[in-house]
């Protein structure tokens, strides 16, 4: 399998700021914007041990490590936000990254 990083994907996250009525709320902003990343869609086994699991899986990347994503980020790629259901560090060799994630934003709708 080539695991080419020749996609262009935005990672998002959650910040908090105070509205105008001085409550913390929380929105999202880029985290990082135009990383490369390997993209590919789920297998059907990797899709069956998501269902086993009682998670989703829609699309895999794969990045170059970084320590400031966790599963509260989310990763917009091809206009559609993907929400991340795990990370995998490579048995922490520190050199890739493989997540997974899954859309619910498949008609390019803001949510």
């Amino acid at each position: 399998m080539n695991d080419m990083k020749n996609r262009k994907i935005n990672i998002l996250h959650y910040v908090e700021y105070e509205n105008e009525l001085g409550e913390t709320d929380k929105k999202l902003d880029y985290l990082v914007k135009n990383i490369w990343a390997y993209y590919r869609h789920a297998t059907t086994k990797e899709t069956q041990q998501a269902i086993i699991a009682n998670t989703e899986v829609q699309a895999v990347f794969k990045i170059n490590w970084r320590n400031d994503i966790d599963l509260d980020c989310i990763i917009e790629y091809n206009g559609k936000k993907y929400y991340i259901t795990d990370i995998d560090d490579l048995e922490g060799y520190k050199s890739d990254l493989k997540i997974t994630a899954y859309t619910k934003d498949n008609y390019n709708e803001n949510n």
